[in-house]
């Protein structure tokens, strides 16, 4: 079951030997460790793109360049996509024998990837091989992500070169890329190649990713959207539905490979009731290990925005067991930091999936979460996390110190530096903020307050304390999200709901506290964004009328 731990030993090859396992369950997750054998952590490749002239194509390919970077609110319906020469070379260009050399048609279209990356000043692309064209490093897919949002361009990376070396759950190969674009969208043959700076390839998930992993490319694969395990009959209905709606359905998970939903649902089903006990759940559904092992691995890596997105559900076609498959880390690593709630530390991240949050009610389910957390640290330690960085630290600020990664020189190098040699420590500062949120009390939902003749109820869902401390709550109203001035306050309250009278006119905000019985403190879900988009936490905003 356990893959042998090779960080230690390597700085410039990142080299996975086959090994035995230990058990040969049906449910265990085994994935064909070969794939990564030819990965190289600190590559660079040369990659070299030409967009080809919009006025020389078909319609759906009839975009410029500049259209294509525009398309920032389309869907997979209405995507721009623009025909293009994708080529591999060296430092002068694309090379005799590389991939796609001496080309003067198209291999390839490209279009935008990514959801709020799309936003981003700096794109990220998506690239799809033409069949007759062959595969490039034994890719059909190129997804070159520019990782607009993290400072220092490897937290992605870094974190699957880790997770080639654990056991119960897939990786991601991924090569650093150095990306030129010759623009002829608009018909000017006299454009050179732009250099575009760095990018990250990384593999795409789907049935070829299924296969090439040694998993089951018949099986069912989703991209979670905005799903947390609730049933959502109204979206999620097998496909001979006669209202199923495709769209509907991909609101909460992106449908990648098999449209058969019917195990999905029978899950849901027993998910949500809450007759059947949790373990009886984990058992008949899920891969324990897989289970666990994706969970610790997000809080280790402060990767927040795991909790109802970010992530592949894989079931395969000969079983009922769905596992965890893990996809984007760009915000782990300490680069989630400027706007987050109490909550979103350790397992009161996950509070709000009804999956998760059985599973952690469950006193030995606890354990063997904090086990998995103690037995993951040994691994993701600072001195093994050091070595990969350092591989990477040469190529990432190299492009960091220029244009174009460096945008009006506006990134400053001493920053960079003092933010790369502070992840190796992060591991254990993560692990610290775990066992700080298993003993503060879970976080809640707030109601909008109802109007009772002259009263106002404020309501909200029941905490919980995983040691079993008695909680209660305190509540305040402001006239200003930032609560400089209290004009209300009651605490002590052991119920859900509470009852104010005679407020004035006028526009208020209420924020809610929770306390266990050992003084530990936790906020709810809730978050008001501010007209100068400043986050407030556990405040919702109301009206007196």
């Amino acid at each position: 079951m356990k893959k042998r731990y090779m960080i230690l030993l390597i700085i410039f090859v990142f080299f996975l030997t086959s090994c035995t396992n230990e058990k040969s369950t049906q449910k265990e997750l085994i994935e064909d460790e070969n794939i990564y054998q030819n990965d190289v952590v600190n590559s660079l490749k040369k990659i070299y793109i030409i967009i080809l002239p919009a006025e020389d194509q078909a319609p759906k390919y009839s975009y410029t360049f500049a259209q294509l970077n525009e398309d920032i609110d389309s869907t997979d319906d209405t995507e721009v996509e623009v025909r293009v020469i994708f080529q591999e070379g060296n430092d002068t260009g694309p090379k005799v024998g590389y991939f796609g050399y001496g080309l003067t048609d198209a291999n390839s279209v490209m279009k935008l990837r990514g959801q709020s990356a799309r936003r981003a000043e700096q794109k990220s692309y998506k690239i799809k091989l033409n069949k007759a064209g062959g595969l490039w490093d034994g890719y059909k897919i190129i997804n070159l992500n520019k990782h607009p949002y993290d400072s220092l361009r490897i937290r992605n990376k870094l974190s699957f070169d880790y997770l080639k070396s654990v056991s119960d759950i897939t990786s991601l190969r991924t090569q650093f890329v150095h990306l030129y674009i010759k623009d002829l969208s608009e018909g000017d043959y006299t454009q050179e190649y732009k250099d575009f700076g760095l990018f990250t390839q990384v593999e795409n998930v789907d049935t070829d990713f299924l296969k090439n992993h040694g998993l089951d490319p018949k099986g069912s694969l989703y991209k979670v959207e905005n799903f947390e395990f609730y049933r959502y009959p109204e979206n999620i209905k097998i496909t001979s539905d006669v209202d199923y709606q495709k769209k509907s359905f991909e609101e909460k998970l992106e449908i990648k490979a098999n449209d058969d939903h019917t195990n999905l649902i029978r899950m849901l089903n027993d998910v949500n009731n809450e007759f059947i006990s949790i373990n009886d759940i984990i058992e008949k559904y899920f891969e324990k290990d897989n289970y666990i092992t994706w969970m610790a691995v997000n809080i280790l890596f402060d990767n927040i925005d795991t909790s109802s997105r970010n992530y592949f559900l894989y079931n395969p076609s000969d079983n009922n067991t769905w596992y965890f498959l893990p996809w984007d880390y760009d915000k782990g690593w300490g680069a989630y930091n400027f706007a987050r709630g109490l909550w979103q530390e350790g397992v009161s991240n996950y509070w709000g999936v009804v999956l998760h949050r059985r599973f952690l009610k469950n006193e030995e389910n606890l354990k063997e979460l904090t086990q998995k957390i103690e037995s993951l640290s040994k691994l993701f330690n600072e001195e093994n996390t050091k070595i990969l960085v350092d591989a990477y630290k040469p190529i990432a600020t190299e492009f960091l110190s220029r244009e174009p990664d460096n945008q009006n020189n506006t990134i400053d190098l001493e920053d960079v530096y003092t933010e790369i040699e502070s992840l190796p420590k992060l591991i254990e500062e993560n692990k610290k903020k775990y066992y700080q949120s298993i003993e503060r009390p879970m976080p809640v939902f707030m109601a909008s307050p109802t109007k009772l003749g002259d009263n106002y109820i404020f309501q909200w869902s029941d905490s919980y304390d995983l040691q079993g401390d008695f909680v209660e709550y305190s509540i305040d109203i402001s006239r200003t999200p930032s609560f400089e001035i209290i004009l209300y306050h009651e605490d002590r309250i052991r119920d859900v709901e509470h009852i104010v009278t005679n407020l004035p006119l006028g526009k208020y905000y209420w924020r809610l506290t929770i306390k266990d019985s050992k003084g530990n403190i936790q906020i709810p879900f809730d978050i008001y964004i501010d007209k100068d988009m400043r986050y407030h936490f556990g405040v919702q905003e109301f009206f007196v009328f």
